[in-house]
């Protein structure tokens, strides 16, 4: 594979490869041309009508799976800047979905050949980043078999009349007098043109690397560079395209693309793309999954047995299945192929689990990376690279309230949340919150989370029992409402009524009424602001009096990406019910 497939291949893309061959010979025929000589004017009509047309007929080996929403809203922007001059655009895509074959592969080349763009600069974190990006231009130059037939005026052999000029390290200079040259961030490029031009196209590709964002002082170095130095090599007409990766929040991609938390840059176009843009609604059964895969659970496989637990009122209730845990561990042994934790028992329960795992689940680019892959990755790379890297939503631990070594968990005194409900089933007060979604669109939006908190009578100590967020219907939340309920008979349990909440309340208590169940149902009409409400959880949590599971993945990650994070539902309904388990109201005795 090249290093250009190596940034991820795209694909498949939609033109006819034959081009009416049979035809063409007819022609060829009656008019004595050569039939591959009409066959090379076709193509090169063809392809002159777009860059994404270009690369369909020259660049297939680069192009093998179908192109992305992303990959088509690449071409479409790029296929502006030839009668839209002076364009800004910043675009932030996942690595590894090919942002450098189209933008600094095929449209360059595109650009080159029909003397679209007189001078083109490449410019990378690094000149060498730069300059490989520019012999892969001239490999296609060189021994593209099908440009050296269609286009022998600019791609002879080197040297010749119809050739490129003898290349230099950084720079191409074609017959057809465009230029193309490869530069470094912070080079020295006062002056630079190309005959009479001055650069017309200048294209930053990862321009930022972790070193170059690292520390304020360099990234506020690179921002003036790039805007005294590089944005001033052109002219007004000089389109300009920075594509790459967003790896801090407050680096001058984030910038460009108006990254939530960063200082915002007037006067670009910005397109910010994510590997996964739909999460599963089943976020519970891949926190499962990740345990398993981890080491921190066991999946046999059969299923596992149904746990029973007794409700206070002396009636058997049963408990969701839960597989074996195994007591977590600082680091985890290697799990060998036949072992009941690790990649293979975990793959065993995707499978089981399969489809409602993915119910609800959209990713960018599924030809490449379906969500199953995705989530793999996030677990063997970690979270807070995978945020970067693949969602280009890095979070500063700075701005952060909740840091990760302030979370205490209870897992290894109680392996399930089955255990820690019996051992203080006694005396203890339960309580749960709801922070209800009722978006219009099932499966899209905001969660839907209901939190459990467990609190032993005259102790500060404060558990999450169970933490359930999906992003589901009313009706779903009700039936997950309900559930535990009759699981957990709840003192209290307060659900958010802001606005048309209220008419889920409404019917939560019906259903209660209908089922039997016993559920004291508060409505909260929440008037303070919610980052506060929830920055009051801090001193709990840092003091270690509010315990997680290790389990509860998708709460913790909201909890550790607040105020930052795209989603905070966890959070909210975590401090309402706090506020339910710590109110003044006599216990309710358990067992």
């Amino acid at each position: 594979m090249n290093t250009a497939e190596a940034d991820g291949t795209a694909s498949a893309w939609p033109a006819r490869t034959d081009f009416g061959v049979a035809q063409l010979r007819l022609v060829a025929a009656r008019t004595g041309r050569r039939a591959e000589e009409l066959l090379s004017q076709q193509r090169r009509r063809v392809a002159e009508h777009s860059p994404a047309a270009f690369a369909a007929v020259y660049l297939r080996h680069h192009f093998k799976f179908a192109p992305s929403r992303m990959h088509r809203e690449l071409f479409q922007l790029l296929d502006s800047l030839k009668t839209k001059r002076g364009q800004r655009a910043a675009v932030a895509a996942p690595r590894g979905h090919a942002k450098t074959t189209v933008v600094g592969l095929a449209y360059v080349l595109w650009a080159a050949l029909h003397q679209v763009e007189p001078m083109t600069v490449i410019v990378s974190a690094s000149s060498e980043q730069a300059i490989q990006m520019l012999r892969h231009i001239k490999d296609e130059l060189l021994n593209n078999p099908l440009l050296q037939r269609d286009f022998p005026e600019v791609c002879g052999p080197l040297g010749t009349a119809k050739g490129p000029k003898p290349f230099r390290d950084n720079q191409i200079v074609l017959p057809n007098n465009t230029a193309v040259r490869a530069l470094g961030a912070h080079q020295r490029m006062r002056g630079l043109r190309q005959r009479q031009h001055r650069p017309s196209l200048i294209i930053t590709d990862d321009l930022e690397d972790h070193s170059l964002v690292q520390t304020a002082e360099s990234r506020a170095k690179l921002r003036q560079w790039f805007d005294s130095t590089l944005l001033k090599l052109g002219n007004p007409e000089t389109n300009v395209v920075v594509v790459g990766t967003i790896l801090h929040h407050d680096s001058l991609l984030a910038s460009l693309v108006g990254l939530p938390g960063s200082q915002p840059i007037n006067g670009w176009q910005r397109r910010l793309y994510q590997a996964v843009e739909e999460w599963s609604v089943h976020g519970e059964l891949w926190e499962t999954w990740e345990a398993i895969y981890s080491g921190r659970e066991q999946f046999p496989p059969e299923q596992p047995a149904t746990h029973g637990t007794t409700s206070p009122a002396g009636k058997s209730v049963a408990q969701a299945p839960q597989p074996p845990v195994s007591q977590p561990s600082e680091m985890s042994p290697l799990p060998t192929p036949d072992s009941r934790s690790g990649p293979a028992a975990a793959a065993r329960y995707f499978e089981q689990n399969q489809s409602a795992m993915l119910e609800g689940t959209r990713v960018l680019w599924p030809e490449l990376e379906d969500y199953h892959s995705l989530m793999t990755m996030r677990v063997r790379e970690g979270r807070t690279s995978f945020q970067s890297e693949k969602q280009n939503q890095p979070v500063d631990p700075e701005q952060c309230i909740f840091r990760e070594e302030n979370i205490r968990y209870w897992d290894k005194e109680f392996p399930t949340a089955a255990d820690l409900y019996e051992r203080f089933k006694g005396k203890c007060r339960i309580a749960g919150a709801c922070d209800p979604s009722v978006g219009s669109r099932s499966g899209r939006g905001d969660y839907s989370a209901v939190i459990t908190l467990l609190r032993p009578t005259n102790s500060q100590l404060i558990y999450v029992l169970d933490a359930s967020l999906e992003i589901c219907t009313p009706d779903r939340t009700i039936a997950r409402i309900i559930d535990r309920a009759k699981l957990y008979r709840y003192g209290y349990f307060h659900v958010e009524a802001n606005g048309f909440q209220q008419l889920l309340v409404e019917q939560l208590k019906a259903r209660a009424r209908e089922s039997g169940t016993s559920l004291p149902v508060t409505s909260v009409t929440n008037s303070t602001d919610k980052r506060a409400r929830i920055m009051a959880l801090e001193p709990l949590i840092s003091q270690g009096h509010l315990m997680f599971s290790r389990r509860q993945l998708l709460l913790i990650e909201q909890l550790r990406q607040f105020p930052l994070g795209a989603h905070d539902d966890g959070p909210d309904a975590l401090e309402m019910a706090v506020r339910a388990v710590r109110t003044s109201a006599p216990f309710v005795y358990v067992g």
